[in-house]
C-alpha cells in the first residue's frame, strides 16, 4: 500500500511517510549534490581499501615464499 502511495505521489518523501521524519516533500535536486559528494568520498575510500588489500596480498605472497624456502632448508 505504501509503495502505491509513493508511486502515485512521486514528490512524497518515503522517510516522512513511514517514519514521520524530515520534510513531506522529497529533497530538492540541489541537496543531491551532498549525495554525489558522499558517493565520491565513498568511492575514494573503496579505492584506498583496494590498494591496501593489494599490498597485503603482495606481502603475504612474499612471506609465503620465504616460509617455503626456510621450510625446505629445514627438511634437509
Amino acid at each position: 500500500m505504501l509503495v502505491k502511495i509513493l508511486q502515485t505521489f512521486d514528490w512524497l518523501s518515503a522517510e516522512w511517510l513511514i517514519m514521520g521524519k524530515g520534510s513531506m516533500e522529497k529533497t530538492k535536486p540541489t541537496e543531491k549534490t551532498d549525495d554525489s559528494q558522499q558517493l565520491i568520498e565513498f568511492m575514494k575510500y573503496l579505492r584506498e581499501k583496494d590498494e591496501k588489500i593489494e599490498l597485503l596480498i603482495k606481502e603475504m605472497t612474499e612471506l609465503k615464499a620465504k616460509y617455503d624456502i626456510v621450510s625446505k632448508k629445514l627438511e634437509k
